[in-house]
């Protein structure tokens, strides 16, 4: 089973770093799931086709095979021409240490950046299903769950709407004046979401 598993993962590694390398796949355009279907196929297809190949994340996976995903992906993006965070005011996001490329400026929607987007769509990390109200009809009341447990761990937070992704997304966020920050609170949040969402 541990072999399997290797083999699976350093395969799922393999394709991701030398995906890249080769030719850009043809532009895609991004689109929300409005729940309309393409004629003749069903709205769950339509999402399942547009989904097709790019890496799944699990509720357990570990912190470094997340980070393997998205560093693909971010590598994707800077080899297509994606806009980068270079000290201009206004703009804040994290920054890389020393020897490590700019961070990639997600709010930026130029043309260049756009079409980097698309070009990486498939190396884009889906969420695990079951932290998506489209998949799973216990979203809400687990999503609510982590946050308690977050809450019962002594973490200042709140449920707050997310429609980024969903219109019946949930995220969570820190109180006004608290002193806790995301990256105290990531460890907590992981751990119960994994609890409360594995029920």
């Amino acid at each position: 089973m541990r072999s399997s598993i290797t083999v699976l993962v350093a395969g799922a590694a393999f394709a991701l770093l030398t995906a890249c390398s080769g030719q850009p796949a043809a532009p895609q355009v991004a689109t929300l799931d409005t729940g309309s279907a393409t004629a003749g196929a069903p709205a769950s297809a339509t999402t399942a086709d547009a989904d097709a190949g790019r890496p799944q994340l699990r509720l357990d996976s570990s912190p470094e095979e997340k980070q393997a995903y998205w560093d693909a992906y971010d590598s994707c993006l800077r080899t297509n021409g994606h806009a980068v965070l270079n000290g201009r005011t206004g703009h804040s996001g994290p920054v890389g240490g020393p020897g490590s490329p700019p961070a990639l400026d997600m709010n930026d929607d130029s043309p260049q950046s756009k079409k980097a987007e698309a070009a990486c769509k498939g190396k884009l990390p889906l969420q695990p299903p079951q932290l998506s109200p489209r998949t799973n009809p216990k979203f809400n009341d687990q999503f609510h769950d982590m946050v308690k447990c977050m809450t019962t761990q002594g973490a200042h937070v709140h449920v707050a709407p997310d429609t980024s992704v969903d219109p019946d997304g949930l995220t969570w966020r820190i109180d006004d004046g608290s002193s806790d920050t995301y990256d105290n609170l990531d460890k907590l949040a992981d751990q119960c979401q994994l609890q409360a969402f594995s029920k």
